[in-house]
């Protein structure tokens, strides 16, 4: 591949695409299907705050998603697919053909790069739980500053309320480890970083660590009992975990970027539920000495694993909750346990 590319001193959110499968179903109805007879004396609404959450169909899989989110983001593009230099697929699940078979080969990039008709771009795989679109952007966010390529799309297609499906059939209690699992809801995502030219928009931060210490706290896994995922996740330990950390990586942030927390007009966390970013709000609250207006999106979409960032991002886009100029401290907080931040004053991007 052949290109010119420059290097600059900031990069920025170019457009946005989200796609959200037809078919709705709601926490009553998810937890109606479960035999066990916790399932009948739980309120898993109260609990997490979620009422409702898109699943894919049975001709819906990772691909599809990622493909139906990268052509809407091209839609709201200057782009067109041929001037991408680099596609980066970063999803959790990567099932094509089937909802439930996992596609190890070739890359999921490269079915999405032919099909887009994005000839010339590079592409590659990342996975990284929960951290996966945000980690892409860190990393083409990386590339456009080197000069490596001028531009790129992060793409996401999380097929992964099957691991929910085999939750409903597995868990026999309250607090089995499964019980996360019943939170997550199917999306596709996709965003296009280039170069900005204009100092009111652009990426000015972006930082990650693992914490491996924490490692064992959510794994992901094929089911024993049958076809599909499994995640087996220690909800309050990785929760404590994450609070605890994720506030002194955020003032390292800040300090390396010479900001400070009232620079940011909102908090995007990862969408897990309601109750554990009230209380991560909170955390941050005390730790800041100031209130934190958080961005949430869970009640209405679930946990959608990866995407999680730019579902939510696009919604408040599209209700122009964020505009051009809007700052928004984005925070990873996935399995690994990985934690992270980027830093972005949001410029004009059409939904």
């Amino acid at each position: 591949m052949k290109m010119n590319a420059t290097s600059t001193r900031k990069t920025r959110f170019e457009s946005i695409g989200t796609y959200l499968p037809e078919k709705v179903v709601s926490t009553t109805e998810l937890m109606s299907k479960g035999e066990a007879d916790f399932f009948k004396l739980v309120d898993l609404q109260e609990i997490t705050g979620i009422e409702n959450r898109h699943v894919r169909s049975d001709c819906e899989d990772s691909y599809t998603l990622a493909i139906d989110a990268a052509k809407e983001c091209l839609k709201n593009s200057k782009y067109e697919a041929q001037d991408l230099d680099i596609i980066i697929y970063t999803g959790i699940t990567q099932m094509k053909g089937s909802a439930k078979q996992f596609l190890y080969e070739p890359a999921m990039s490269l079915y999405i790069k032919n099909t887009l008709g994005a000839e010339s771009a590079m592409n590659i795989d990342i996975s990284n739980g929960c951290a996966g679109m945000l980690n892409g952007v860190y990393i083409l966010d990386a590339m456009i500053k080197s000069g490596t390529v001028r531009n790129g799309m992060v793409v996401d297609g999380e097929c992964i309320t099957s691991a929910a499906e085999a939750a409903i059939k597995e868990i026999d209690n309250v607090f089995d480890e499964q019980f996360a699992s019943l939170t997550l809801g199917d999306a596709g995502a996709a965003v296009i970083l280039d170069g900005a030219a204009d100092d009111g928009e652009g990426i000015d931060f972006t930082y990650f660590l693992t914490a491996a210490e924490h490692a064992e706290l959510c794994i992901g896994l094929p089911s024993e009992q049958g076809n599909g995922i499994v995640m087996y996740t220690k909800a309050k330990e990785i929760h404590d975990a994450a609070i605890d950390l994720i506030a002194p990586l955020l003032d390292d942030a800040l300090v390396k970027n010479g900001k400070d927390i009232d620079d940011f007009d909102y908090y995007l966390a990862h969408q897990t539920s309601t109750r554990a970013l009230a209380s991560g709000g909170r955390r941050l609250k005390r730790h800041f000495d100031r209130d934190i207006d958080l961005l949430i999106n869970v009640p209405q979409c679930g946990n959608t694993a990866s995407t999680t960032h730019f579902v939510a991002l696009h919604r408040y886009l599209r209700e122009n909750t964020v505009k051009k100029g809007t700052r928004i401290m984005f925070a990873a907080q996935a399995s690994g346990l990985v934690l992270g931040c980027v830093l972005a004053t949001i410029g004009n991007m059409e939904v």
